[in-house]
């Protein structure tokens, strides 16, 4: 009925998109939120609302893009 929005963000650990694309998903309001940073070679964030994923994206301009959604 009202499902969980799930942010995976992954990337290399310190300053970069990664870290970026980190901090707008813990910064943009949605409820019933839960955001996870995984350590990766590559930044990469995908957004699941319920069962439903997106694509990765690699930017956060991108990320923004989807978190208005």
């Amino acid at each position: 009925m009202h499902p969980v929005t799930r942010i995976e963000v992954a990337g290399p650990p310190g300053e970069g998109p990664a870290c970026a694309m980190h901090l707008l998903a813990l910064q943009t309001y949605r409820p019933r939120k839960v955001v996870v940073r995984k350590i990766a070679e590559r930044p990469a964030a995908t957004v699941c609302i319920g069962t439903s994923c997106s694509l990765p994206v690699t930017t956060p301009e991108q990320l923004a893009t989807l978190l208005e959604a």
